[in-house]
């Protein structure tokens, strides 16, 4: 399923690979992306390498399965993007994050945990 990080890791890089993604969405001007990262530690560099030669320019990127544990949460950052997370850390294949581009309003909500 192209929401899983696996169907992108084999890529090779072209100007549309991220774009020819079943979960890449347009609203408006507002291009998102979401993607199953399944370790965000691990497979940051690669997805930085298809978003750099992607022809789309997102606005918001969202990964699921980050795999943060609370305790030892890491930044990572995208020039010119906000970074946001956050992880139950019930279980490894926990965690989200969040990229929005600076120019974009954002308000960060915290709700309780969904039971």
């Amino acid at each position: 399923m192209a929401d899983d990080f696996d169907d992108i890791v084999g890529v090779t890089p072209t100007l549309s690979s991220l774009s020819e993604l079943p979960n890449v969405f347009s609203v408006g001007h507002l291009n998102l992306i979401y993607v199953n990262i399944r370790s965000l530690t691990q497979n940051f560099h690669q997805f930085l390498v298809l978003l750099q030669s992607s022809v789309v320019k997102f606005h918001i990127i969202a990964f699921s399965e980050t795999w943060f544990v609370e305790d030892g949460f890491v930044s990572f950052s995208i020039p010119g993007y906000s970074f946001y997370s956050s992880s139950s850390g019930l279980s490894k294949a926990s965690g989200v994050a969040v990229f929005v581009k600076f120019e974009i309003l954002t308000m960060i909500k915290e709700i309780g945990p969904v039971l």
